[in-house]
């Protein structure tokens, strides 16, 4: 783990690295203030760890703090291949489990909201509230 750096821009970010159990890497970051509020936030696709809101004044206002993890073959974490959308929420327990995170509220945008719903259905204990953001519509009519 890296010690507490900040973006040009004043925003504070913590990087890390998790050795995963079947010997793949996930990188995962906290954006804000060590003080903030945890939401696990799981962003769309294509996408890092790395994105996020360019204005730091949204999360300080609101007094959270963003944990963000590259899924399978995004960003630093080691690709899974053969992986499907419910294959993330265990590295995501695992990544909880390593930061010591009994319960979270979650957050999936856009092509993070199956997997946020994934998490949420297999470990529901583990959530404290979840929201789909630009969450997929049915590609079929009713």
């Amino acid at each position: 783990m890296k010690a507490l750096q900040q973006t040009e821009d004043g925003l504070a970010f913590e990087d890390g690295l998790l050795a995963l159990p079947d010997g793949r890497e996930l990188a995962w970051r906290w954006w804000g203030d060590e003080g903030g509020n945890p939401v696990l936030r799981i962003q769309g696709t294509p996408s890092s760890r790395l994105n996020r809101n360019h204005d730091p004044s949204v999360q300080q206002s609101l007094g959270v703090r963003y944990l963000m993890a590259d899924r399978p073959g995004y960003g630093g974490s080691t690709r899974k291949p053969g992986r499907g959308i419910a294959d993330v929420v265990e590295d995501l327990v695992a990544l909880l489990d390593h930061l010591g995170i009994e319960r979270i509220p979650a957050m999936g945008t856009s092509g993070g909201g199956p997997h946020v719903l994934a998490l949420a259905a297999r470990h529901p204990d583990r959530l404290s509230a979840i929201t789909v953001v630009v969450g997929g519509t049915p590609l079929v009519a009713d």
